[in-house]
């Protein structure tokens, strides 16, 4: 790929993470989007309040857990730049990154020239890309190191390959699912590449001695070793989910499966195996959207190089897909830009902080749980880092439904609970169908419970 375009394809990637986010700042307000970046920006500035070591969840009652590598990485850089700037920055400093390791992955996978400008086009597209870089979150770091160990262990020499080695460890601290798929690339890698020598048993012993050891070391619990929950078909849709892939690359990544398995089958088949996996584990979810898109690229590329009896045809056939595809990414976008939090719930949230001490226990619904430990500085009852199968689910489930008054008052009196925070999408099926349902019931038509916020759909109450 000549230089010039490979300086246009960061400036353009830069203008459309800023145009994402300028469009953000003008349709909603606070650039943060999901309660992700908020939860990891509260504990942060615990860190910089208690010193390191274990966090409190913002759960009440819970009991405190390891700070993520993105958590300390957001630490450490908000000590020159703050916390709100670092949150911004270091997810679009890491996007960069990452596509630049992808880039050069791509030289090590042989790509042409052409093939290596498709599968940079599908990457920046996607949404699982345009989501990690614009949301701060684990997702955009784990990315970035595992293209670096993808990148490090094809090459052969020592220094590359201790740095693998480290990234393969690091991983391994997001969920042992990111190993597991380390050792599928070193195979693969070995069997196409390295015939005949022992790299991938030296990978295997050094990446285990030196799990082993570090992780009791450094404080990990189990329970940061699984292999995580199932995900749900949402992974794929007409414009992509967060962490999915539209319909458009699933068409393509499909036939370029067909076109890598004739030209090389062993790789083709470990493809096709981490497609299955990631319907079984969401770890791999990233990978699996990875994966597709270097198969488009190939049947992309494809379709280019064969010979078309009409060459205007072939011209207006790879247009439709990359608008197609392009269309799918700037919808999403514009999803993604009116999202949770705006300002109306920012004000709620402001008010609820207003309206109560600051050791107050909060009950609602499970996905603004975040939002209110991190946003209002309250704990919770519960938010979406509860297990569905935890204790806390259930009775919030019960509690939601519940219209006897004596119930709700002996479980809030249990808990601690003092105020109830109610939104707009708590109506619509996140929690109740309509108003006038259970609790909500209750909360409106009983005066134990007082009305102290009312505003934009946000309702807040305190008991009296």
């Amino acid at each position: 790929m000549q230089r010039d375009k490979k300086i246009l394809i960061p400036i353009l990637v830069i203008g459309l993470l800023l145009g994402l986010v300028a469009l953000r700042y003008l349709s909603v307000g606070p650039l943060l989007v999901g309660d992700e970046p908020y939860r990891h920006a509260w504990v942060a500035q615990y860190l910089r309040e208690s010193g390191l070591g274990k966090v409190s969840t913002g759960v009440a009652n819970d009991s405190p857990e390891m700070p993520s590598a993105y958590d300390l990485l957001l630490f450490v850089s908000s000590a020159a730049l703050g916390i709100p700037l670092s949150n911004i920055l270091i997810p679009m400093l890491l996007s960069l990154i990452s596509l630049y390791l992808f880039w050069r992955l791509l030289g090590r996978f042989g790509f042409s020239d052409r093939a290596s400008l498709f599968a940079m086009v599908l990457f920046c597209a996607s949404p699982f890309f345009l989501f990690s870089s614009l949301t701060g979150d684990d997702g955009i770091l784990l990315m970035a190191i595992q293209l670096l160990f993808f990148v490090l262990f094809i090459d052969h020499s020592a220094f590359s390959f201790i740095g693998a080695i480290c990234c393969s460890v690091l991983a391994t601290t997001f969920g042992i699912a990111h190993l597991l798929l380390d050792l599928v690339y070193a195979i693969v890698v070995c069997q196409v590449q390295c015939k005949g020598d022992h790299k991938f048993l030296i990978y295997l012993l050094g990446t285990l001695l030196v799990v082993g050891s570090t992780l009791p070391f450094f404080g990990f619990e189990p329970k940061s070793l699984l292999i995580g929950s199932r995900p749900d078909l949402s992974i794929v849709s007409d414009f992509g989910s967060p962490l999915g892939v539209s319909v458009f690359v699933v068409l393509l990544g499909f036939f370029g499966m067909m076109v890598l398995f004739n030209r090389e089958r062993f790789a083709a088949t470990a493809v096709v195996l981490l497609c299955l996996s990631a319907l079984f584990t969401s770890q791999l979810i990233v990978y699996f959207s990875i994966a597709l898109i270097f198969c488009a690229a190939l049947f992309l590329d494809y379709l280019w190089k064969r010979d078309w009896a009409i060459p205007q045809l072939r011209n207006i056939t790879l247009l439709l897909l990359v608008c197609g595809l392009i269309f799918s990414s700037v919808s999403f976008g514009v999803r993604w830009a009116n999202s949770a939090p705006d300002k109306d719930m920012v004000a709620a949230l402001v008010a609820l902080s207003t309206y109560s001490d600051k050791d107050s226990v909060v009950f609602s619904g499970v996905g603004d749980g975040i939002y209110i430990s991190s946003i209002a500085s309250r704990k919770v009852y519960l938010d979406r880092t509860i297990p569905k199968d935890d204790l806390r689910q259930r009775q919030a489930r019960a509690l939601y439904d519940s219209y006897d008054l004596g119930y709700v008052k002996g479980v809030f009196a249990k808990e601690g609970i003092t105020h109830i925070f109610i939104a707009p999408q708590m109506y619509q099926g996140e929690v109740w169908s309509r108003p006038g349902v259970g609790l909500s019931y209750l909360v409106q038509s009983n005066e134990t419970f007082k009305n102290v916020y009312q505003a934009n759909g946000y309702s807040i109450y305190a008991l009296r």
